[in-house]
């Protein structure tokens, strides 16, 4: 009698699905870490728009401006006036050194006082740092 063997034994089918096994949860983890860093370059984004729309404004206009801390929101006023308020992701711990916790724009687009905002998700840390004068920012 002869036997065929066109299959795959008990074995090789556990070998094969603890190999896919493992792919499938280091393609999670690099996931999980991916979402993290969208999250925290979202919340950069909107910080830097609103940051450069205000000194498009002041130019424009001919004005001052001014953006406000409070914990995970975001005040914006322009010519001394409350123009808007923008709520971050609750998730992130935003701190800045700025005096009084707000980065202030002349009528020429230019920083008045250098400063820092750190935004802190879980282990990641990424920073805004603003120059003096240049009106620039860049993220560490």
């Amino acid at each position: 009698m002869v036997l065929n063997n066109k299959g795959f034994t008990y074995l090789e089918t556990l070998i094969v699905l603890g190999i896919v096994s493992i792919i499938f949860f280091v393609s999670l983890i690099s996931i999980s870490n991916f979402n993290d860093n969208r999250l925290i370059k979202q919340n950069i984004t909107l910080i830097g728009s609103l940051f450069n729309g205000l000194q498009t404004k002041s130019i424009t206009q001919n004005s001052s401006g001014y953006i406000k801390f409070r914990n995970n929101i975001l005040d914006v006023y322009f010519n001394n006036r409350f123009i808007k308020t923008y709520n971050l992701d609750n998730k992130l711990k935003i701190t800045t050194n700025f005096d009084g916790d707000k980065i202030e724009v002349n009528k020429y687009g230019n920083i008045l006082r250098a400063g820092t905002i750190t935004i802190k998700y879980k282990d990641k840390i990424m920073k805004m740092i603003f120059s003096i004068g240049e009106g620039r920012y860049r993220v560490e």
